[in-house]
């Protein structure tokens, strides 16, 4: 069993999965284009901004029908700008639809207008790639880029076993750069709230393997700037400069003892939880928003009295 984006149960050591040997026969099921032709030829260089028409000839050398009218998920043409690390360039992926339906070993013959952006020009996307899509699901070319699913031989180990899982690491550093990505084309206003989930396949950086989606940054000081821009990131510093400056206040009053106590310990979870947001999302870690109500609320009720410092 699996937690969708947290982690299976093997993974926390409590319980071992079932594993059992299997034969497996028969052709192995995948998408495969190939471009047969493209007339005329391709400049050597492209001009930024002009367009190219050119008849590209592609070849069904897969076992799956490339169904062209599936009214939720179709297959279609496109091509995209690569670097020469392999990172894609963002928001800009044509497309263009197939006449009917293309049986393995079947061909069809599609125009196709081919443009350079001059950003591509600019930044160093150089690298042209014809490729087919299954809308929604995945670019023929990823394909059996994720890892196969592995199955740990282990039982349920003590916690004195444990040790830390690399891979959550990696995952960190996959989530970042797609934002970092995303930032530098909107660093304004942001994708929009909760958009990262939905581009993240779009802007992840080559070596980023195994998930094509991911709910959260990771970070929420990165998630906030690349959701709301850097207006939303100075909006959100403000804030939390307001509650630690609201604090430090209320520190200056005088105040029953017991109060004192309690905003230390507040704080001080404020503090460690400012330092924990580097590391995860805010939007998963409710005690964080309840903690910021008692630290108020301990303001409130022990540092709003009058001048004698019994609470009001």
């Amino acid at each position: 069993m699996i937690e969708e984006y947290v982690n299976a149960f093997q993974d926390q050591g409590r319980s071992r999965p079932l594993a059992m040997e299997v034969d497996v026969s028969g052709v192995v099921q995948g998408y495969a284009v190939t471009v047969a032709e493209i007339t005329p030829p391709l400049p050597g260089e492209f001009v930024p901004g002009k367009k190219y028409r050119v008849n590209v000839k592609l070849r069904n050398t897969g076992t799956i029908a490339w169904e062209a009218n599936n009214p939720r998920s179709p297959v279609r043409f496109g091509y995209r700008w690569f670097n020469e690390k392999g990172m894609l360039l963002g928001n800009f992926e044509p497309r263009v639809k197939l006449p009917y339906e293309i049986k393995p070993g079947g061909e069809v013959i599609l125009s196709v207008e081919i443009v350079k952006p001059e950003k591509a020009l600019k930044e160093g996307f150089n690298i042209l790639k014809f490729d087919m899509v299954r809308e929604g699901v995945i670019w023929f070319a990823e394909q059996n880029t994720i890892p196969p699913y592995y199955v740990k031989d282990v039982g349920p180990v003590l916690l004195d076993e444990y040790r830390p899982n690399v891979y959550t690491v990696l995952e960190r550093w996959w989530l970042w750069r797609a934002a970092v990505n995303m930032f530098r084309e909107h660093p304004v206003l942001g994708v929009g709230l909760g958009n990262y989930t939905f581009l993240y396949n779009r802007y992840k950086t080559p070596d980023a393997i195994f998930k094509n989606t991911m709910p959260v940054v990771n970070n929420q000081y990165l998630e906030i700037l690349v959701e709301t821009g850097a207006l939303g990131a100075c909006a959100f510093l403000f804030f939390v400069f307001s509650v630690f400056l609201n604090i430090r206040r209320a520190f200056k009053r005088p105040v029953d003892p017991i109060g004192r106590i309690i905003l230390v310990g507040l704080t001080a979870c404020l503090f460690a939880m400012a330092i924990q947001l580097n590391f995860f999302c805010g939007k998963v870690l409710h005690y964080l928003w309840i903690t910021l109500g008692l630290a108020f609320a301990a303001i409130n009720v022990y540092f709003r009295g009058g001048d004698d410092g019994h609470a009001g």
